[in-house]
């Protein structure tokens, strides 16, 4: 989503993804890249409202707002008891401002 204040990135959450929930992340990329860049831990998941979870503010804090063109990649895995389940990795190409 693209907001006058800058891009929101959110991931969509159809139940509670619950506390141990891991997020990593990469710096923004160029439009071109398509494998999965080093990754690094960005904090956990915070809670779904309206059936989405905000994680700009933690890919922000680490990263700096992402500008129109590049790519964001977002993994997110359940951490428990010192295991991680499998990894999904999310991509998206930030649109520009409409």
């Amino acid at each position: 989503n693209t907001v006058a204040d800058g891009v929101k990135l959110k991931l969509t959450c159809p139940t509670a993804p619950g506390q141990n929930t891991a997020l990593c992340a990469s710096a923004p990329q160029k439009s071109g890249v398509r494998r999965t860049p080093s990754l690094r831990l960005i904090g956990t998941c915070p809670a779904p409202a309206q059936g989405s979870s905000d994680i700009t503010a933690l890919y922000n804090a680490r990263y700096g707002a992402p500008v129109a063109g590049e790519r964001v990649f977002v993994q997110a895995f359940l951490f428990q008891d010192g295991w991680e389940s499998s990894r999904v990795t999310f991509t998206a190409l930030v649109p520009a401002a409409a």
